[in-house]
Order: C-alpha cells, then structure tokens, then sequence
C-alpha cells in the first residue's frame, strides 16, 4: 500500500523515496492506516502508486517525498538487479549490468523521466501537496509531517523502526562517472533546482576516481537545513489557510443557525398571540379538570379495607313494558285457599 491515507492526511507515494518504509513505520507508530478509494473508479499502477488525482481525496494535509535524481537513479538500477528487470517496462529497456552504462542509455531513451514523476505526483511549477519531504531526512521528515497534520503517533517508535527494502551495493556497486553524472544532472535539471539547488551533482556518488568539486560540506548543511525549514514553513502556512478555510465555513454555518433560530422564534411568538392557543387553552383546562374529577370519584367508591371484593348493588325491578306483550298473573283472592 505505498499510497496511503490516514485519518488527516495522505501520503502519495513517488516511487523510490521510502514509501514502504513510511507505511509500515507509520503504522507501528499508531496511526490508522489505510489505502484510499480511487476518484472516478481509476485503478493504481501494479505497485498501488496513485497520484492526488487518482487518490480521491480532499480535505487532508497531503505530504509526498522527493529523492535527489541521482541517487533515485542509482536505487532504481540496484533495485532491478536485486529483483529482476521487467519486460514491460519501456525504462527497464535500457537493461545492463553496469551502471553508468545503463545511464547512458537510459539518457538516449528516456531522458528526464524522473523529472515527469515528480511533475505528477507532486505538481508543478509549485507544488500542489502540502508537505515534500526529502528521502535524505526521512524520518526527520515523516515526524515533522504527522505534526503537521495533527496526527498522534510514538516519535520513539517511528525513529527506531529497521530499514526495509534496502539495496546491495556492495554487491552490485553503483558510483557515477563525473561525466555521466554530469549528464544525468543536466536532464533531471528541473527536480534538482527545485529540491536540491545547494547540491547538484551528490560527492558521495561518485566514484573515487571522480574529480568533480562540490559545495563545502558545511554550506551544503546550510543549504540543506534552508530548505528543508522553507518547506516546512510552506506546508504550515497551507494548513493555516486550509484551517482559516474552514472557520470561515463555520462561522457562515453558525449564522444560518442563528437565522433559522430566529425564524423559528417569530413564529412560535406568532403561534402563542393567534386564536388558536388562546381558546384551545381553557378547553385544555377544562377537559383534565373533569377527568380528575372523574378519577376522584372512583376512587372514593373503592373499598376501603384492602383484600375485599366490593358487592354489586342489587338491580332495580323494571316494570314489565306493554310493549313486549306479557301478562302479569292475578293475585290470589284475599282468604282463599290456592289449589
């Protein structure tokens, strides 16, 4: 799940910048992790890498990291050799055991093609998610982006979780020639201005016999630490605008309350001053009176030591009715005897 969301931000994952390593860490930190619904039913590439558009998501801080072109470069061709190269992969085209000479023909082929994924899953000419981090400083980075986004996780959890998916170079070196990194440098020029102006071309890449002058390694800091702090500061001011967003949706929401609230008391005023409340109360008043009443006198006609059955008053004679028809027998003559 190498694009993933939680439950404030998203994570988008530019392949080949630590994302495996980011969801896994994340998660042991306690964070609820989990994998986002693709806008308009698209489906993610066979690694589940999924742009902001194809993630379906608003309403999150987004964060997504960057890897300096030419250590992505070198990752991707060690990651090949550890694993196997794909058929279907137009770069993996330019297959060969050694690396500067896969460079090369990757440079005749598809020249500034991780230029074009940072384009798409970060944006351009500015970037369109709220936090890039940089691979170089990656938990530094992942820290500072869950604050960012007001997420509660184990910072001690988070640094000391094991690297995965880790590269053999020691096994299959991997140092560039000055001019092939000279060349790569030129064609990834857009990515590196952008994220890695205080260090174009990486010493550490190259291999010994490399003559190639870089920044002095405490200007490169500087440069490093001022970016990574502009960054930072742009991925706050975003939340504080996202955040003032939504007061403001807030405060337009209370004040239709406040307008329904009022409507509502007008016509429960108008309600209580018409004829309606003003007569039907008295007949209110009326009708429970006598069903007291009524209920007083049941009451009073109960028994009242406990346990006895109450007897029945006996019925009244009722006079035949000439009506039905019936004859009443003659009396007996007075001193006669009956036979």
């Amino acid at each position: 799940m190498p694009t993933f969301i939680t439950p404030r931000m998203v994570f988008i994952h530019v392949p080949k910048t630590g994302g495996t390593w980011l969801t896994h860490a994340v998660s042991a930190a306690g964070v609820a992790v989990a994998a986002p619904d693709p806008e308009g039913g698209r489906s993610y590439s066979p690694h589940g890498h999924a742009d902001l558009r194809d993630t379906g998501v608003t309403g999150r801080v987004s964060v997504a990291f960057v890897r300096h072109p030419l250590d992505w470069w070198r990752s991707y061709w060690g990651h090949r050799m550890r694993a196997g190269w794909v058929e279907d992969n137009p770069v993996d085209a330019a297959a060969h055991d050694d690396f500067n000479e896969f460079v090369l023909r990757m440079l005749d082929r598809h020249a500034g093609h991780f230029t074009e994924l940072v384009r798409r899953f970060v944006g351009l000419p500015e970037p369109e998610v709220d936090f890039v981090g940089r691979y170089e400083r990656l938990t530094v980075d992942a820290e500072r982006a869950l604050r960012l986004g007001g997420e509660r996780f184990h910072a001690g959890v988070l640094r000391a979780h094991p690297r995965e998916n880790a590269n053999d170079y020691a096994r299959f070196p991997a140092s560039y020639r000055p001019e092939v990194a000279a060349l790569l440098a030129q064609a990834e020029r857009e990515t590196i201005e952008r994220f890695y102006p205080y260090e174009p071309v990486p010493q550490r890449l190259l291999s010994a016999r490399g003559s190639a002058r870089g920044p002095a390694p405490r200007a490169r800091a500087a440069g490093e630490q001022l970016a990574v702090l502009g960054c930072y500061a742009r991925g706050l001011e975003r939340t504080l605008e996202r955040a003032r967003a939504r007061e403001r949706e807030q405060q337009l929401q209370l004040q239709r309350l406040q307008l329904q609230l009022e409507h509502a008391t007008i016509a429960n005023e108008r309600l209580r001053a018409s004829r309606l409340i003003r007569y039907s109360r008295p007949l209110r008043t009326r009708y429970y009176a006598v069903r007291a009443a009524a209920r007083r006198r049941r009451s009073a006609r109960a028994p009242s030591r406990a346990g006895t059955t109450p007897q029945r008053p006996l019925a009244r004679a009722r006079a035949p009715s000439a009506r039905a028809g019936w004859a009443q027998p003659a009396a007996p003559p007075s001193g006669g005897r009956r036979r």
